[in-house]
């Protein structure tokens, strides 16, 4: 997971067009510090489509970092030892197909995660089932770069907005990260960190 600049889009790594060998297998799901998302992912639905293991620490996660290929990490942003974003500074240095999920009911901790190369977040108190829409998002992007490497692929939910524009420092360029309803969504500016609720640019 490489990422071009802070506020690009994060694209697959080209190699070729041949499909993955592992394309086809369940895939790893890692849970970080978050015991009632651990819950759900390891029981129900999930447990039969995913490989699932609940980690409790950002030192157990981050021993683990190297060892890690085609996953999904879903991680609090808040760690008993630090801050998840971590996992994704420590993932980009790397070359595995890892995508990350972050979660956290503080949304001015999101803007740090998505310079680090977060590819999801999703806001605390959530309803089950937006978890499983944004890991079954997730998943289909984590299947086609498995299967198809050279494909210029988009990677999770996040989107760049070049023409919004910064309500507290004015640059050009926000990032939408999350929604509250249907026709409002969060944003961040990757300049000054700012976050901020506004409608839904389409």
């Amino acid at each position: 997971m490489q990422l071009s600049s802070p506020a690009a889009p994060i694209h697959a790594k080209v190699s070729s067009l041949s499909p993955g060998a592992d394309a086809n297998t369940h895939p790893g799901l890692y849970i970080v510090g978050d015991d009632a998302v651990g819950a759900i992912c390891s029981s129900g639905p999930l447990a039969t489509s995913y490989a699932v293991e609940n980690i409790p620490t950002l030192a157990a996660a981050l021993s683990r970092v190297m060892s890690m290929n085609r996953a999904i990490i879903v991680t609090e942003l808040q760690l008993p030892d630090g801050d998840g974003a971590a996992l994704c500074r420590a993932l980009n240095t790397g070359r595995q197909s890892v995508l990350v999920l972050a979660v956290t009911s503080d949304p001015t901790r999101v803007p740090a995660a998505l310079i680090a190369g977060c590819t999801s977040v999703l806001l605390k108190p959530f309803a089950a089932n937006l978890l499983f829409a944004r890991l079954g998002r997730l998943t289909r992007d984590l299947k086609t770069w498995s299967a198809f490497p050279a494909a210029a692929i988009t990677l999770g939910t996040n989107e760049l907005w070049p023409a919004i524009v910064c309500p507290s420092c004015g640059h050009s360029g926000a990032t939408s990260f999350d929604s509250t309803s249907m026709r409002r969504w969060w944003y961040a500016c990757l300049e000054c960190q700012h976050v901020w609720i506004t409608k839904r640019q389409r």
